[in-house]
């Protein structure tokens, strides 16, 4: 009986830090936020643009367009490599290379837009703040 009991006493510790351990790794995230402003050249701000994102190695992409305030965000989305690209009426589409999230980084990039055709591509390549 004492031996089952010295056993069980060694059992219920290891078992609980298991647990917990186990606990501790769901609640870790490898997430990160991409954010900014759409403006001109002239430093106003661009609402209606469409922004979208790319991760470069995972292929996971999202859209969203920008406000009023010209603000567009994008939350919760996986770490990596990241393009952006902006695209709004009478400006030339810009495409941002280079943006690189990591864990729990508010990577913001704010695009400037040029005017131009639907044609006119600009391509930045740059880190993100």
């Amino acid at each position: 009986m004492e031996g089952k009991m010295r056993r069980l006493f060694r059992i219920v510790p290891i078992s609980i830090l298991l647990v917990g351990l186990v606990t501790l790794s769901f609640g870790q995230t490898s997430t990160g936020t991409i954010s900014g402003t759409v403006s001109d050249q002239a430093g106003a701000v661009v609402a209606g643009a469409t922004v979208s994102i790319k991760n470069a190695e995972t292929g996971f992409a999202r859209t969203a367009t920008s406000g009023s305030d010209g603000r567009f965000s994008f939350t919760n989305i996986p770490t990596g490599p990241y393009e952006l690209t902006v695209e709004a009426g009478n400006f030339a589409k810009l495409v941002q290379t280079g943006i690189q999230l990591v864990v729990n980084q508010n990577a913001v990039v704010n695009p400037s837009l040029k005017p131009g055709g639907v044609e006119e591509v600009v391509t930045v390549t740059e880190n993100a703040s």
